[in-house]
C-alpha cells in the first residue's frame, strides 16, 4: 500500500542555507539517506557545517529535487531494476555481482537501484518515516510497525535503514528462497537444500520481511484476533475454519502448526467477525462474548460460604 506524498512544509534556512535535518525534510527522507544520495545520485553535497551539523545550500537542493521530479513515482519502474534493488535489500548482494550479468557496470547499478528506492520511499510523508524510527528506539519490532502501518517489512526497513551494505561469505539466494518457502517446505529441508546451516536459513528467512509469504502459528493467531489458545484448538474442529497449511515439522519460526497468511485472510474476509470494545478480541457472536465482560466476580470468601451452606442445604 502506497500512501500519496503530503506537501512538505517550508524548511527553515540560515540565509540561503539548509541544516541537515532541514535538508532531510525537505527531500522527503531520513537523514541516513543523504549520503548515499550524494555518492550515488550527484545530490548536492555539504558546503559547511554549523555547531557540528552540516549546512546545504537551498537553491541546489531545489534545482536537484525538480530535475529527479521527486514526490513521484519513478517513470520507469522496469522488472530488472527491481530484482536490483531485491537482491540489495534481501540478498544484500554487492552491485559489481549484479551488473555483469545484465552488461551494466556496477555503479549504474548502484545508482539506479538507489534512485528507484529514493522515489519510493519520498511517497511516505517524512512525519511517518520519523514516527517508524521513534517506534523503533522506543522497543516497536520492524513487523509491528509495518502491520501498523499497512506496509511492508522490508519497506520499513528500506526507509529506516537505507539500502543495507553488502554482505560476504553468499547470502541465499532470495527468488530460490521463495520458491522453496512456497513450496512448504521445512526450514531444516529448505536449510539442506540450499547447503546452509538450520540456524543460519532460519535467520535468513527472517531477515528476508515481506519477500516471503507468511506463516501463522496457533500463537500468532491468538494475538491477531484476541484469543485464546482454546478458541484456536476448538476452531480447528470446525468445518469452516481452514486446516493447516503446514504441521508440526519445524516448517515455521517455533513449534506447532501453521497457516499461510494468505489462507487466514481470506477465511476473515468471508467471516462477520466483530470486535469487542472491552478486550478487543473478534468474534463471531459478539453478544454472547460481552456476556463475559459484565458477569461480576465474587469474592474466593463468599464462594466458599455458599458452598458450605448448599451442604447443608441442598434445595
Amino acid at each position: 500500500m502506497m500512501v500519496a506524498m503530503e506537501t512538505r512544509p517550508p524548511a527553515r534556512a540560515l540565509g540561503h542555507l539548509l541544516l541537515e535535518p532541514e535538508v532531510a525534510r525537505v527531500v522527503g527522507v531520513l537523514p541516513v539517506w543523504l549520503d548515499p544520495m550524494v555518492r550515488h545520485l550527484r545530490f548536492p553535497g555539504p558546503v559547511g557545517a554549523r555547531n557540528g551539523v552540516r549546512q546545504w545550500r537551498i537553491e541546489a537542493v531545489e534545482a536537484w529535487l525538480r530535475w529527479h521530479g521527486l514526490g513521484r513515482l519513478a517513470p520507469i519502474l522496469s522488472e530488472r531494476n527491481l530484482r536490483w534493488l531485491v537482491l540489495r535489500l534481501v540478498a544484500r548482494q554487492p552491485s559489481a555481482s549484479l551488473g555483469p550479468a545484465a552488461g551494466v557496470p556496477a555503479n549504474d547499478v548502484e545508482r539506479q537501484t538507489a534512485r528507484l528506492a529514493v522515489h519510493l520511499i519520498t511517497q511516505v510523508p517524512y512525519e511517518m518515516q520519523q514516527q517508524w524510527a521513534r517506534a523503533r528506539r522506543a522497543g516497536s519490532t520492524d513487523r509491528q510497525i509495518a502491520a501498523h502501518a499497512r506496509m511492508g517489512v522490508t519497506f520499513v526497513r528500506l526507509v529506516v535503514d537505507g539500502i543495507p551494505r553488502p554482505l560476504s561469505g553468499g547470502r541465499i539466494n532470495p527468488y530460490q528462497l521463495r520458491q522453496l518457502w512456497d513450496e512448504g517446505l521445512p526450514i531444516a529441508v529448505i536449510a539442506q537444500c540450499v547447503g546452509r546451516s538450520v540456524p543460519r536459513t532460519r535467520a535468513e528467512i527472517a531477515q528476508a520481511g515481506d519477500f516471503l509469504p507468511a506463516r501463522l502459528t496457533s500463537k500468532q493467531i491468538v494475538a491477531r484476533f484476541g484469543w485464546t489458545r482454546t478458541n484456536v484448538r476448538g476452531l480447528r474442529q470446525h468445518p469452516h475454519f481452514p486446516p493447516p497449511d503446514g504441521h508440526p515439522t519445524g516448517a515455521t519460526m517455533g513449534k506447532g502448526t501453521w497457516w499461510w497468511a494468505a489462507t487466514i485472510d481470506q477465511w476473515e474476509a468471508g467471516t462477520k467477525l466483530r470486535r469487542c470494545r472491552v478486550c478487543g478480541a473478534r468474534v463471531q457472536r459478539l453478544g454472547t462474548h460481552q456476556t463475559k465482560h459484565q458477569l461480576p466476580k465474587r469474592p474466593a470468601v463468599e464462594e466458599d460460604h455458599d458452598h458450605a451452606q448448599d451442604d447443608h442445604h441442598p434445595h
